[in-house]
C-alpha cells in the first residue's frame, strides 16, 4: 500500500544531512545517495517528494556514517587513555 505521508520531511532531511556531514552537507549527501547534488537541493527545500528509493539509500549511508563516527571516537579514547 502506497503511504499518503512522507516517509521523511524535508525539515527532517536538512538536520540528517547536516548531522551525517556538518554545514556543507548536500554534496557529500548526493554523492552518499546517488543523486544530483540539485536533487538534494530540491529535497531539502520541500520542492521535491522524498521518495521510498530515497530513503532506502540513506539507511546505508546512514549506518557507514554511524560506523565511522563510532570508530573515530572509539580511537579517540584509546589514545587518551594510553596518555
Amino acid at each position: 500500500m502506497r503511504r499518503l505521508e512522507p516517509i521523511l520531511t524535508a525539515a527532517a532531511f536538512r538536520r540528517l544531512g547536516e548531522a551525517m556531514y556538518g554545514p556543507q552537507w548536500q554534496t557529500p549527501m548526493a554523492r552518499a545517495i546517488g543523486v544530483t547534488d540539485r536533487t538534494v537541493r530540491y529535497m531539502a527545500a520541500g520542492e521535491r517528494g522524498i521518495h521510498e528509493g530515497t530513503v532506502a539509500a540513506l539507511v546505508p549511508a546512514i549506518l557507514d556514517r554511524v560506523a565511522f563516527m563510532s570508530a573515530t571516537a572509539d580511537r579517540l579514547r584509546r589514545t587518551l587513555e594510553e596518555e
